[in-house]
């Protein structure tokens, strides 16, 4: 392989961590606001502060997904073992794209493109198609609470 093709594989890996990265990351702002929608109601201060002073320096992922089963049941939506599996993978995956270590491997002559976290080599494909598997399923889940706290607000 030559250099311009490691370049190319290179900056494909770094562009397909980017994509991953970036899903997880909106699902998490989407979760935030839903915390701080519930919590802080419709006054757009109070929403403003309490995620930028709680939700984004001192909440735990762990703590994030605990609440928004609070929430979900507390708008009586439910929420099933579904529901927490797509939460915990969404959580799991986030923490190895956020702390993985990039390493491009080739065996074979094919280059493979793996994350290295906890002591665990990840493929970036297979990250990527399990999160893309269960991404639209959990947004629905997040929009429907979402949509039940807009609501609820409204008629308040």
């Amino acid at each position: 392989m030559d250099d311009d093709s490691y370049i190319r594989e290179d900056l494909f890996f770094y562009i397909q961590v980017g994509t991953v990265v970036g899903q997880v990351n909106s699902v998490e702002m989407y979760i935030n606001g839903i915390i701080s929608a519930y919590y802080a109601r419709s006054d757009e201060r109070s929403h403003i502060v309490f995620t930028s002073d709680i939700l984004n320096g001192l909440v735990t992922l762990d703590s994030k997904i605990s609440l928004i089963k609070k929430i979900a049941l507390g708008v009586e939506l439910g929420f099933s073992r579904q529901n927490k599996s797509d939460l915990y993978k969404w959580k799991e995956i986030r923490n190895i794209v956020a702390h993985g270590v990039p390493i491009n491997t080739v065996t074979d002559g094919k280059n493979h493109m793996i994350l290295w976290y906890n002591d665990t080599m990840y493929e970036i494909e297979n990250l990527r198609d399990e999160f893309y598997q269960r991404q639209t399923r959990l947004t629905d889940y997040l929009k429907s609470i979402q949509d039940t706290i807009t609501r609820l607000n409204s008629d308040k």
